[in-house]
């Protein structure tokens, strides 16, 4: 990370783990293609002072091929930064979503939903990446 970019927080959805949601309006809505199989999409949100150099058009659009979603400056002056990518989960981070989903296997889906879970994992720089799964990911959407 440069001087003067903070990664504040990501989110993982790895593809396996999605589920199909009802229709609703999603006008007003950001829509964030899923990753391929086997892998995951992670959306980060990026803080960067003014003058810092995000090494591209945004940060993480070089080293890692992020895609922008949005960006707006704060009343601090700094500019926030919304942007994605496809990632292949690490082998610990998948072993820690089974572990999760052996915890929680007591919660059923229902009528309503899936049973889901986020799992927190604290990153080397001290950000925090939050990684949604569900507790049972072999059911078709409409095995409810």
């Amino acid at each position: 990370m440069t001087p003067g970019v903070t990664l504040a927080v990501e989110f993982a959805f790895p593809t396996n783990e999605l589920q199909a949601l009802p229709v609703e309006d999603r006008e007003e809505c950001l829509v964030i293609p899923a990753a391929p199989s086997d892998q995951a999409r992670v959306v980060a949100l990026f803080l960067v002072k003014s003058g810092a150099d995000v090494r591209g058009r945004w940060p993480a659009d070089h080293d890692m091929g992020a895609e922008h979603l949005a960006d707006f400056v704060l009343p601090s002056g700094e500019r926030l930064y919304l942007v994605h990518v496809a990632i292949t989960p690490p082998v610990e981070a998948l072993a820690d979503l089974d572990a999760k989903r052996r915890t929680f296997s007591f919660i059923k889906d229902s009528e309503a939903g899936r049973g889901r879970f986020c799992s927190v994992v604290v990153n080397a720089d001290g950000s925090r990446m939050f990684v949604e799964g569900a507790i049972w990911p072999d059911k078709a959407p409409h095995e409810v």
